[in-house]
């Protein structure tokens, strides 16, 4: 059984090695950080944004007022890179607040952070770092319920954690603990093995399995301009699940004929009205063509389906009167289907023309 602990990951830091940003910090947050172990304060220009992150920033705004208010309740969480400088992991939209108040002369150029390390993982060697990566900031960045704003956001977020179980499964992890160490601070240990994927993965978003399907339908069946409308929170799962469930071909003509009518934006996504609209055109152009005869001389007479059953009416009608059926003699039957034999040569050479 292969386990992992993120409270294992920190460095031993000495405490309060620097005394800086306290005018941005009021005395309850300097007595957390006194009391808070194993962090230290590093320059704004050594870290790095986390490539992978790929999520909204919508509360960067009231952060700021709160971080210039009470300063950082809460260290950011980073890694150490070959180049000296610091991948970021958990607290990027308390970092880009930082940044923004520091270029406005608000906040110091040095923020208190928590060191973890991806070497220290207890992890087979057969996982990959990517995964490595993606773990420790997926795990770090748990958020259920409506803690992610937007379903471009969701998407993200399950797609990451589907390939890191995909992963750790194919490794023969059975179990896997995370959680930073801190008194204040949730660790948390799972069980995968025997546990499905989707339920895994809803758990960790805050979401049904049977609303994962929906995501998963878009990532499994969705054409590429689909999945990239969701990424670009351009289109809702609900609606994008309905596109995928479509041959690709449909997919394709749909989302081109709803971009040719109007500008599609995160603020006017597409929405189920625009996909029945552009089915709607769909249908109408799959609908066969009405065949036009040509008629190769003027002044021909015309034999048509309506033409027959115009001139059999009197038959039919003194047919039904006589009870649907009549009986007749042999002579009288063979005449009547010499004329049907007439009539069907008539029209099969008139049709060769």
């Amino acid at each position: 059984m292969s386990r992992f602990d993120l409270s294992k990951m920190g460095q031993k830091i000495e405490e309060n090695k620097v005394e800086l940003g306290k005018s941005y910090l009021n005395e309850a947050s300097l007595s957390m950080r006194d009391t808070r172990k194993k962090t230290e304060y590093i320059s704004l220009d050594e870290i790095v944004p986390n490539p992978d992150n790929k999520l909204s920033m919508p509360n960067v705004k009231w952060l700021k007022q709160d971080i210039a208010l009470e300063g950082l309740l809460q260290p950011l969480v980073v890694a150490q890179m070959d180049d000296g400088k610091y991948m970021l992991y958990a607290g990027h939209q308390r970092f880009e607040a930082i940044r923004q108040l520091h270029q406005e002369g608000k906040f110091e150029n040095t923020v208190e952070v928590k060191k973890v390390d991806l070497d220290n993982l207890n992890l087979p060697d057969t996982v990959s770092e990517n995964v490595r990566r993606k773990l420790l900031l997926r795990s770090a960045n748990i958020q259920r319920g409506n803690g992610y704003s937007t379903d471009a956001d969701r998407y993200v977020v399950i797609s990451d954690w589907k390939e890191i179980y995909t992963e750790l499964r194919r490794c023969g992890v059975e179990v896997i603990e995370f959680g930073l160490e801190g008194d204040d601070e949730i660790r948390e240990s799972e069980q995968i093995k025997g546990r499905k994927t989707r339920e895994l993965v809803a758990e960790k978003v805050g979401l049904s399995p049977a609303q994962v399907g929906k995501f998963e339908r878009v990532d499994n069946q969705g054409v590429d301009e689909l999945k990239e409308a969701l990424k670009e929170d351009k289109i809702n799962v609900a609606t994008a699940a309905e596109v995928a469930s479509m041959n690709p071909q449909d997919q394709k003509k749909i989302l081109e004929k709803i971009r040719a009518t109007r500008e599609i934006t995160p603020d006017n996504k597409i929405n189920g009205e625009d996909i029945e609209k552009a089915k709607e055109v769909l249908d109408d152009s799959k609908k066969p063509e009405k065949k036009t005869i040509k008629r190769k001389a003027s002044g021909l007479n015309i034999i048509s389906k309506k033409k027959i059953n115009a001139d059999l009416k009197e038959a039919f009608k003194s047919l039904k009167e006589a009870g649907e059926e009549i009986e007749v003699d042999q002579e009288t039957y063979s005449a009547y289907m010499k004329h049907i034999e007439s009539l069907n040569r008539i029209i099969e050479q008139a049709a060769k023309r």
